[in-house]
């Protein structure tokens, strides 16, 4: 059986909204499933290593040069979210140009295409398994996700409605904060994360609209939800919602950007319409969803100009990563010299009396003119140019035999690893980075 390693959002965890394409894997491969978390850039564990047939980046898009470093696979298939790149133009869609991509997106599909990219586009509906419905024709469930569709959205687009009760689902998405009109006149009622489905059901059952929560949507798991429920859904008319909603037939499509009191429309033939529309969607769905593998299966060359074009955009990334290091140690260093403070203090607290410097060029001058007048002493420099340094100490090879010392320091931070790696059998000392040594006496000093 092939293996999948599928990369996906922390949050979904909890959202649970790439369940079913896990499910989907499981059919016809062995998943490994391994979540991202951007807020604190952190993966869940995983077994380093092991090379998968297929790597699945969903929604998530890190930089090659980090996909390179971290994982082992033979094909690579990204599946984007719409939602999560519209209005982003920083996205280097090139260094993906050897994967494939998924997209249940349309208006994202054309973009990629135009790229060269091979992509698919599907659609995915949701099968609800009981029967119409209606729920209260006065009374809108609103699940809150975000702040730029709020109660106040709801306001101004439901101002013509006879809506007398309004149900709030305070489940906010990661960095967004609730706040509640003062001025709203509806009965109000409210609920957070449910315990299980059923009573997240039940309680978009009992009315009959259904506000979207988001301006813009990647699949939509929740609007298409509630469609397949047979609710009136009312949604920006922005991608994904308006490739489903056909506005005044199965939901109702609002601008955004242009807020205006909805039309009157005949509300219960629209939750129809979206019931059954929803039903012969899931239909083609269970019909159709088997092609997403077989066209997994379908090995294709990879473009002519992949190789060369990636090489360049991971030499980019590293040169870029190199300078932001580089500036962020010359910050905190500049802060610290500032308040007064030497990195002299760090190397005494730490019990270093005599230190050994790794790269002789900019960062390392500047440490050893910070040092000169304290009592930790520089014995000597290490530098793979060793002969055309000029300074007022020695300065040795990495090849040389390395004299004792208390700790060595690794100015050239970005080579660290691979640096200590070739030195740490030659010498008993610790080896740190200087740009471990800047970040933590700048994170002590600033706590104090």
């Amino acid at each position: 059986m092939k293996t999948v390693l599928f990369l996906g959002h922390e949050y979904h965890l909890k959202t649970k909204s790439s369940r079913f394409f896990i499910e989907l894997l499981k059919e016809r491969y062995d998943v490994t499933c391994v979540f991202f978390d951007p807020y604190t850039n952190r993966y869940s564990d995983y077994a380093e290593g092991i090379e998968y047939d297929f790597l699945i980046l969903w929604q998530i898009m890190p930089e090659r040069m980090e996909i390179e470093k971290k994982f082992k696979y033979g094909q690579g298939i990204i599946i984007p979210m719409y939602d999560a790149v519209v209005g982003n133009r920083s996205i280097d869609w090139m260094q993906y140009c050897d994967f494939k991509a998924l997209c249940f997106c349309k208006k994202l599909y054309d973009e990629l295409v135009i790229y060269g990219i091979n992509a698919l586009y599907v659609q995915y509906f949701i099968g609800y398994k009981g029967e119409f419905e209606a729920g209260e024709e006065d009374s809108v469930f609103f699940w809150q996700r975000k702040q730029t569709i709020d109660t106040n959205t709801l306001e101004m687009i439901l101002k013509d409605t006879e809506i007398r009760h309004l149900h709030i689902h305070k489940a906010m998405d990661p960095k967004h904060s609730f706040e509640l009109s003062k001025t709203l006149k509806w009965d109000i009622t409210f609920s957070d994360w449910f315990e299980n489905q059923e009573d997240y059901t039940e309680c978009v059952l009992r009315s009959a609209f259904y506000v979207a929560p988001r301006e813009y949507e990647g699949i939509g798991m929740s609007f298409l939800e509630a469609m397949s429920m047979g609710r009136c859904v009312i949604a920006p008319n922005n991608a994904t919602m308006n490739e489903y909603i056909e506005d005044g037939i199965n939901g109702i499509l609002y601008d955004i950007d242009d807020l205006k009191p909805i039309k009157k429309y005949d509300i219960r033939m629209i939750q129809k319409n979206a019931y059954e529309y929803s039903k012969q969607g899931y239909l083609k769905w269970k019909s159709e969803k088997n092609k997403i593998l077989d066209w997994m299966e379908i090995i294709e060359k990879k473009p002519i100009y992949a190789d060369q074009c990636i090489a360049m955009i991971i030499s980019k990334q590293q040169d870029r990563d190199k300078q932001n290091s580089y500036y962020s140690v010359l910050n905190q260093w500049l802060s610290l010299r500032q308040r007064g403070k030497s990195l002299s203090t760090y190397f005494e607290c730490s019990g270093y009396k005599t230190i050994a410097i790794y790269g002789m060029k900019d960062l390392g001058e500047r440490l050893c003119e910070e040092l000169k007048d304290s009592g930790i002493v520089v014995s000597y420099g290490i530098d793979r140019n060793y002969a055309n340094i000029n300074a007022e100490m020695i300065v040795v090879s990495p090849e040389d035999n390395l004299r004792p010392v208390d700790v060595i320091v690794v100015t050239s931070f970005f080579y660290y690893d691979e640096i200590r790696l070739k030195i740490e059998e030659k010498v008993e000392c610790p080896i740190i980075s200087l740009q471990e040594i800047v970040g933590e006496f700048y994170a002590e000093q600033a706590n104090n």
